[in-house]
């Protein structure tokens, strides 16, 4: 990724940025067309609706790929951005799990070593995690990947990760079993709780969920216990991303997706 970052911020010809028109995809392309806007590097944008060919794509170029890992083609010029399986070390221990890495946090290191204190890239950095989210990984098992981005961007100050009772915005239908009387009385009181308190109070909350909801204990734990925020952020991420998933249309992909980015670049957000 450091040779390819190099290589491309020298290169005097548009760079082609391509991607299909899926969210998670540009949420990837985003990150590097709002690095390539703040450090002037000439490109040409296109989305397309099927599948990415990337031996028909000539160089210079930059493809968000389904592929089973990140590759510099060095002589072609291309990246080629996929999900890469990876080795992290966790806790005081450093016991080594395994995780899979998705595009969008792969395309926003790119975009930090291509600018790293550029107004667009920084905009977009809390966004950084969202591809993580919206993998199905969550769905089934824990994911330290998604942990150690969620923590990192928390630490730099990019993003606050808060209860659900200290967001003051969400969207219920990420927890359609949420009982909404009993959260609301449990958000007025919350200021009044102690540490301990707070722990029984939201376990006591998430009881009649964990049989009624459609999800993961995993993905369950990051809805209650680990909102991602980043600031001036009207909602919260996972809220974010519900919204951005239901509006994305059957027909119409492409102008859609577009639409998408353009706001991405301009406000840091994809609704």
């Amino acid at each position: 990724m450091k040779e390819a970052a190099e290589t491309i911020s020298s290169i005097l010809t548009p760079v082609r940025l391509v991607t299909r028109a899926t969210l998670v995809d540009v949420l990837a392309l985003a990150q590097i067309e709002a690095s390539f806007l703040d450090q002037k590097i000439p490109y040409q944008r296109t989305i397309v609706e099927g599948p990415i060919v990337p031996t028909s794509i000539s160089g210079p170029a930059i493809i968000i790929s389904s592929g089973v890992e990140t590759k510099w083609v060095v002589e072609a010029k291309k990246l080629l951005i996929s999900p890469t399986t990876i080795n992290v070390k966790m806790g005081s221990e450093n016991k080594v799990r395994t995780g899979v890495l998705g595009t969008v946090a792969q395309s926003a290191a790119l975009a930090a070593k291509l600018s790293p204190s550029g107004i667009r890239t920084r905009r977009q950095r809390g966004m950084s995690c969202s591809g993580q989210w919206l993998r199905d990984t969550l769905d089934s098992v824990y994911d330290p990947v998604w942990t150690i981005i969620r923590d990192h961007l928390q630490m730099e100050g990019t993003v606050q990760v808060l209860p659900i009772t200290e967001i003051t915005n969400i969207e219920e239908l990420t927890l359609p079993n949420l009982p909404a009387r009993t959260f609301k009385r449990l958000k007025r009181a919350w200021g009044s709780f102690d540490a301990k308190e707070r722990a029984g109070a939201l376990s006591e909350l998430v009881l009649p969920m964990v049989e009624g909801e459609n999800v993961s204990a995993a993905r369950l734990e990051e809805l209650v216990w680990h909102r991602v925020i980043g600031t001036d952020w009207p909602m919260d991420l996972a809220s974010l991303l519900f919204h951005a998933q239901n509006e994305w249309p059957d027909e119409g992909e492409v102008l859609h997706a577009g639409r998408v980015m353009d706001k991405l670049i301009s406000t840091g957000l994809p609704v």
